[in-house]
């Protein structure tokens, strides 16, 4: 039986996590890691500062590898707070599902924190298919309808950058070269494709139930 998805604030718990990277109705990311929490308490990091064409797989570990769920190519980052987030050109259903989420209060824990008035992040919008950066644009692994039975198992990545207890490492060293970063995304494309997979690079925003 085939189901409609669809988002409903109404009956979503008062500490709702926050949905990121969100992969409907665009590619954005803005959330994960950007703050961690050190010793001395929470503290800024790098992916608040990345360049055109980074690249950044999303996924976990399971059972020694590394599976795939989003790979994203940075297009471009727009810097927000507390105070401006709501100023930010972005869909509604992109403030209502992950921004608000945020803003509102997400608990102390794993990787996300609740933003003090001085927190900055980073909203970045993924490169599309339509708008490559360097031949590469942002996607989620996918099986098309009717292919198979419904559901599939994400794929396993193996790449000598990836460790085999991969799960929230970040900053690669091929980071700044871009023949390397293309490279490397091109290997992580085919091993999805070889895995009888396919690339969705456009989901629509699932209605939002009144």
């Amino acid at each position: 039986m085939r189901t409609t998805p669809y988002y409903d604030l109404s009956t979503a718990p008062p500490n709702r996590l926050n949905t990121d990277p969100l992969v409907f109705g665009g590619f954005r990311y803005t959330v994960c890691q950007q703050h961690r929490r050190y010793k001395s308490g929470w503290r800024p990091t790098g992916l608040q500062q990345l360049a055109a064409g980074s690249v950044i797989l999303f996924g976990s570990n399971l059972d020694g590898d590394f599976v795939l769920d989003t790979m994203f190519v940075v297009k471009e980052g727009r810097r927000h707070d507390p105070s401006s987030y709501l100023r930010l050109s972005t869909p509604q259903p992109y403030v209502d599902i992950t921004l608000a989420t945020l803003y509102e209060g997400v608990s102390d824990r794993g990787c996300c924190k609740t933003p003090d008035p001085g927190d900055q992040y980073t909203l970045y919008d993924g490169a599309t298919d339509d708008e490559p950066f360097e031949g590469m644009y942002s996607f989620v692994p996918c099986k098309p309808i009717g292919l198979g039975e419904p559901g599939f198992a994400r794929p396993r990545i193996r790449h000598p950058l990836l460790s085999s207890t991969q799960t929230q490492r970040y900053g690669f060293p091929v980071d700044g070269n871009d023949d390397a970063i293309v490279a490397v995304w091109r290997e992580v494309r085919d091993q999805v494709l070889g895995q009888d997979l396919a690339l969705a690079t456009w989901l629509e925003f699932p209605p939002r139930r009144p």
